[in-house]
């Protein structure tokens, strides 16, 4: 928040410095700790206008909000860049194993960010990375150890911790995953990451209400801006009011799911499922047939 409060005050009383690197760069971390995603893309291409061959900190938030927002074939060129510029740097090898990463090559990713950080032990972002392909492969003990490792050297940051949270709530170990969360919710208290992990943490032990408050201080947090990349936390608010048996609030989140790009036959279900239980049958039906119609071989509808 101070480094908001110091942007802020470098945008409204020295405008002439607006277009710094070094301001724009900040803006942009900014942006990516808020998983303002979209901004933190377009303040790193600007920064790349202005100096193609920057190695500092943008290439990293680039690179970042390249794979959030799947970007790919960009991934692609800008990690053949960074190996055609410097082979023997570790965000070069980063770049690469990012790219892995986002196409679901695991092992290869693991690779190139087990080389990113033989390189530089000291790259946190790296070990952040490594640990995350391996929990995509369900390796909990592996994506532990990197997470810790990325903690021992982002010394100060929430996101080791969030990370660690995260995947111990993906192994159902609720009560460390709680201290982990809420300790990276005291370090950084504008990630919408955090807010969204401990709704999901108090939706998988029933504490609806709970759930359903952290869920839409997640929505507050992002705004309407960056709502597209937050279908699941629509889908789980929806899910909270089911469970708690308030149909109509369900049916309203679900439905706000269903306007969003990455349409999927969960979100056709979930919206078949609750105006089954309020008693609406043809909708359902007609809510179930659309499901079917993108998941043929869904034996829950079936």
């Amino acid at each position: 928040q101070a480094k908001l409060q110091v942007i802020n005050n470098i945008n409204n009383n020295y405008p002439f410095f607006n277009n710094s690197i070094d301001v724009i760069t900040s803006r942009a971390d900014i942006a990516l700790h808020s998983n303002n995603l979209e901004q933190t893309y377009q303040l790193t291409k600007k920064v790349f206008e202005k100096d193609p061959y920057i190695k500092d900190k943008a290439v990293l938030l680039h690179i970042s909000s390249l794979v959030a927002l799947q970007l790919k074939s960009e991934l692609f060129y800008c990690a053949h860049k960074l190996i055609d510029d410097d082979s023997q740097s570790s965000i070069s090898w980063y770049a690469v194993g990012s790219y892995y990463y986002l196409i679901g090559n695991y092992d290869f990713a693991r690779r190139y960010f087990s080389k990113a950080t033989t390189i530089d032990s000291h790259f946190g972002i790296a070990w952040i990375a490594f640990g995350h392909a391996f929990a995509a492969q369900g390796e909990h003990d592996q994506a532990m150890a990197a997470y810790r490792s990325a903690a021992r050297v982002l010394t100060g940051s929430h996101i080791p911790l969030l990370c660690v949270g995260t995947e111990l709530l993906r192994v159902n170990q609720f009560g460390a995953a709680e201290q982990y969360l809420k300790s990276a919710k005291e370090l950084c208290d504008f990630d919408p990451l955090i807010y969204n992990e401990i709704g999901v943490l108090y939706y998988k032990t029933k504490k609806y209400e709970l759930a359903i408050k952290f869920f839409i201080k997640t929505l507050e947090i992002v705004g309407d801006a960056e709502k597209d990349c937050w279908e699941a936390t629509f889908f789980n608010l929806g899910h909270c009011f089911r469970k708690l048996k308030i149909y109509d609030e369900a049916i309203k989140y679900y439905t706000i799911g269903l306007g969003l790009p990455s349409k999927n036959s969960s979100v056709y279900a979930a919206l078949a499922f609750t105006y089954h239980l309020k008693g609406s049958l043809e909708i359902a039906i007609n809510y179930y047939h659309k499901a079917l119609a993108l998941k043929p071989d869904d034996s829950w509808i079936i």
